[in-house]
């Protein structure tokens, strides 16, 4: 979801890795390797102006636009430190009661919360 230090670990080993192959892919010892990148947050031309991933010219780019739904924001009015995720738990139960049906989102601090 978010560019993190995996995710240009990743684009530092395709950039060794693609010339590479499509050497190999020349020389018809491997098939060329064919990259589809997805994001909604990533900066494109960041990544197609990478010299280093494209040397000979940049890649071709499908732009598919967003969807934007009504969205309200509930907060609680104090912060819980020692079981917020009890709190949080509670908050969308409250939610779940008293509005209309639709998606719930929360946000916890990491993957071992969820």
């Amino acid at each position: 979801h978010e560019r993190n230090l995996n995710t240009d670990v990743l684009l530092g080993l395709l950039s060794v890795t693609l010339p590479l192959r499509q050497k190999a892919a020349v020389e018809k010892s491997l098939p060329p390797l064919k990259l589809v990148v997805m994001s909604a947050t990533l900066r494109v031309e960041d990544f197609t102006e990478n010299k280093r991933l494209f040397p000979h010219k940049s890649p071709a780019v499908v732009m598919v636009p967003g969807r934007t739904h009504p969205v309200s924001i509930h907060h609680s009015k104090f912060t819980e430190l020692d079981d917020y995720e009890k709190v949080a738990l509670d908050k969308v139960c409250k939610i779940h009661r008293k509005l209309p049906a639709g998606g719930i989102l929360v946000f916890l601090t990491g993957k071992q919360e969820i």
